[in-house]
């Protein structure tokens, strides 16, 4: 999780999406193949331990039917990771950007156009009804989104005194999104509608995270959420730099003698991620990749608990604490999935003229 939270402060007034689990999988990759002090401080910028313990989470993801995980490496060695590897002259960067490329599209089913791979489909549990979608404002009202909108009888829910949160299950059983949006009293001199709300006004740690996540329970709750897409590109090495890392790419860190890259002496010269979401009343789906270069409680009757996505909030997409992806909405964009709207709605109308035909379906005036 402290990752996750760092990669989510780097950006903190833009839409994002981002997986972790993907950043540390091409990260414990590559730690294989170091040694020494560069393998130490590659461990340490991204928070882990040791390479096995990434290798057993990711082994543990793989397991769920909607999940696909990979990863590509592209040097000259392989490990017990579930991935593959190819010999590519990075001298000849054309050449090997289109490699690169031609893989990620191919891994990801075109989710990602360019440049270890992640990827999530899955439904809700419960879909929203695209008769309940509506036009409304977002943040500080300039901005029109479409809202998703349903009355979730029993949904696990919680509110804390500085946040609101609901997890939303898809069909994979365990796998859920978890909404996560700062209460508006919390204001210290910000609006609420401002971008940089979610985390100028609170402080988000890993154990507050953890607290809001054990913290759910089941409630009645009306919630309403705009549908959006993200595609976001990270620079890692940036990131990382400003994090106090910025020695993992220099030459003072050469040791990758273990997975026999090279016999000569190289660095990590480059660090890139890229993500991209859709969200909208079916589903989701999700994918990421990671590319690193080298040179030289109980049932309770109380009236609903209102949940109202019309500023800026949190989102991870997770299996218990395992988070898959993350990211963060100020400015949700929505035309990219207009057209699967009116997908949803005919298949709505068919589903409905179905039922009536069958003598199931009783409508009145």
């Amino acid at each position: 999780m402290d990752l996750c939270l760092k990669l989510l402060l780097s950006e903190p007034a833009k839409n994002l999406v981002l997986s972790p689990v993907n950043v540390e999988h091409a990260f414990a990759i590559l730690a294989r193949a170091a040694d020494g002090q560069t393998r130490e401080e590659i461990l340490k910028m991204v928070s882990q331990e040791e390479p096995g313990k990434t290798e057993a989470r990711v082994r543990a993801l793989e397991s769920l039917p909607v999940v696909q995980i990979g990863a590509k490496l592209f040097s000259c060695f392989k490990t017990d990771f579930s991935a593959s590897h190819e010999y590519v002259d990075f001298t000849e960067s054309q050449d090997a950007a289109d490699k690169i490329n031609s893989w990620v599209s191919k891994s990801t089913n075109d989710v990602i156009n360019e440049k270890g791979k992640l990827r999530v489909k899955d439904s809700w549990k419960k879909k929203f009804s695209v008769f309940r979608t509506n036009y409304g404002l977002f943040g500080e009202g300039k901005h029109g989104v479409r809202y998703m909108e349903e009355t979730f009888e029993e949904i696990m829910y919680t509110r804390t005194s500085e946040f609101q949160a609901i997890s939303l299950p898809y069909l994979t059983e365990g796998l859920e999104m978890t909404v996560v949006m700062p209460k508006p009293q919390n204001l210290k001199g910000i609006s609420s509608k401002s971008p940089l709300f979610v985390f100028e006004t609170v402080s988000l740690t890993a154990s507050k995270l953890k607290d809001i996540f054990g913290g759910l329970r089941k409630a009645k709750v009306n919630f309403r959420m705009p549908k959006f897409e993200i595609d976001t590109n990270l620079d890692l090495k940036e990131i990382f730099e400003k994090l106090g890392f910025g020695h993992v790419f220099s030459e003072a860190l050469d040791n990758y003698s273990c997975g026999h890259l090279t016999k000569k002496s190289v660095y990590l010269s480059k660090a890139k991620h890229r993500a991209k979401i859709v969200v909208n009343e079916k589903g989701t789906v999700a994918a990421a990749v990671s590319f690193g270069g080298c040179e030289g409680c109980g049932r309770y009757e109380l009236p609903p608990e209102e949940f109202i996505c019309d500023r800026p909030f949190l989102y991870f997409i997770r299996k218990e604490d395992e988070i898959i992806f993350a990211g963060r909405v100020v400015k949700p964009e929505t035309q990219a999935v207009e057209c699967d709207f009116e997908a949803s709605l005919e298949d709505e109308l068919k589903e409905l003229l179905e039922l009536q035909k069958n003598g199931r379906l009783y409508l009145e005036d």
